[in-house]
């Protein structure tokens, strides 16, 4: 994950940097860079979180779901079971 989150940072960085023409050769510049980097990082970072809170929310709707629908299967079962329609397992 973290190769992922630097490789991010590298192309926000190089976009930038072409966009701004900015290179590494002044002092200015790579302060500049620094900077562009540092919050290319939180950026990446910030987005990772929200990344991850979707995936736990998608997962935790998945897993009501899977819950309410075992607990219909059940309810379906017993009501068969009680009408007749389906014999005791011996």
């Amino acid at each position: 994950m973290k190769a992922e989150k630097l490789q991010r940072v590298d192309e926000i960085v190089t976009a930038l940097n072409r966009k701004l023409k900015i290179d590494a050769e002044t002092q200015q510049t790579r302060k500049l860079e620094k900077e562009i980097r540092k919050i290319a990082k939180n950026l990446i970072n910030d987005v990772s979180k929200v990344e991850e809170n979707k995936i736990k929310k998608e997962l935790k709707l998945f897993d009501e779901e899977l819950k309410r629908q075992k607990r219909e299967m059940r309810i379906a079962a017993a009501t068969r079971i009680l009408s007749g329609k389906m014999p005791l397992a011996r």
